[in-house]
């Protein structure tokens, strides 16, 4: 199929499996077409937008996908002057808080975003969708069947623990694929492509032997490195480590006294301090992790959700500044909380 020399830049979030293999499934659609130029621009929340507009400028491209990511309060601003300078741009997320902001936008974005389907499931509906309205023999022969790494990436990104594939076996397969795949964007396609149309099972026992033993020294360090707080008023486990996964759930499911599971880790090359926020299994009923971390310029899903500061922020940020995580009814209700005094006392 000819691409009429199409150049595509893909921006994906680049810090976990989803946003990898999301992009992945994105430029597969386009390598299907000859003269097409594909680019990857790795992006995580709370990194200084200018990275991505020089990207655009360097790389020049006539389309931009962007996947399992947006870009905080100047999302809107920055899919608007892509726009206005003619470029056609499509946006596959699944994170509650950036897609109930665009829903008070008064122009369109084309894609696919939906609370529930990790970016990944969402990519690969989308492009299949493109591909039957190109080739209808394509769309049969690659994209109409939904291929287990799809299912098993996207499930576990949504934490959907009633998989049919089963939810030990998706971690299984998690930590199988991250030793793999770790987040190398190439590592990832090439995994992708040729898993397409094949089981998973070596790379599942390989991922439960990694996870049993990441485990058991997870469980040793996490309770070395935990201590208890509040986050927002709820009770709050933080927790210092690197591993913002489901190890963290395993460790501390037992404990009643727990609402919110707070990870954190701090790279002191950068400055800056990354937080993960996830509701405790037995006590976190009626927290919206998401709404928590967009008070700290992050975002995510009800149910798990993050952001990062600089490390001044994070030795004055505290969750306390508030008790009442619930969006201002009306814009006159509206509190801004500047950035530099938010007090940790936890």
């Amino acid at each position: 199929m000819d691409g009429n020399g199409n150049r595509v830049l893909i921006i994906y979030h680049n810090q976990d499996l989803d946003g990898v293999v999301s992009a992945s499934v994105a430029r597969l659609y386009y390598s299907f077409f000859n003269d097409v130029a594909i680019r990857l621009v790795g992006y995580n929340y709370g990194e200084p937008i200018a990275k991505i507009e020089d990207a655009v400028k360097i790389h020049n491209p006539d389309t931009i996908i962007v996947t399992d990511i947006s870009f905080g309060s100047d999302t809107e601003s920055v899919f608007r002057s892509w726009q206005m300078n003619d470029l056609d741009v499509v946006w596959i997320d699944h994170h509650k808080t950036a897609i109930e902001s665009s829903e008070r936008w008064e122009w369109p974005v084309e894609g696919l975003r939906r609370v529930g389907d990790a970016a990944t499931a969402l990519a690969w509906k989308w492009f299949g969708n493109k591909a039957k309205e190109e080739d209808e023999g394509w769309w049969k022969t690659w994209w109409r069947n939904t291929p287990l790494i799809i299912q098993a990436v996207s499930d576990y990104d949504v934490w959907n623990t009633g998989s049919n594939i089963g939810w030990d076996n998706i971690l299984d397969i998690q930590y199988g694929l991250r030793s793999k795949i770790g987040l190398d964007p190439e590592r990832a396609y090439t995994a992708m492509c040729s898993r397409i149309k094949s089981n998973l099972d070596d790379i599942a026992v390989k991922g439960k032997a990694i996870r049993d033993y990441e485990r058991q020294k997870f469980e040793t360090q996490a309770k070395a490195n935990a201590f208890r707080g509040l986050c927002c008023g709820y009770k709050a486990m933080f927790v210092n480590t690197l591993d913002f996964g489901s190890l963290i759930f395993e460790t501390f499911d037992s404990d009643p006294d727990i609402q919110v599971l707070v990870c954190f880790s701090v790279n002191v090359g950068k400055g800056r301090v990354r937080f993960g926020i996830y509701p405790h299994p037995s006590g976190g009923g009626d927290v919206d992790c998401g709404k928590i971390a967009k008070l700290f310029s992050g975002g995510g899903h009800v149910g798990a959700a993050g952001f990062e500061v600089s490390i001044f922020n994070a030795v004055w940020m505290g969750f306390t500044h508030t008790n009442d995580i619930e969006a201002p009814k009306k814009e006159s209700d509206k509190k801004e909380v500047p950035r530099d005094n938010r007090t940790l006392a936890c």
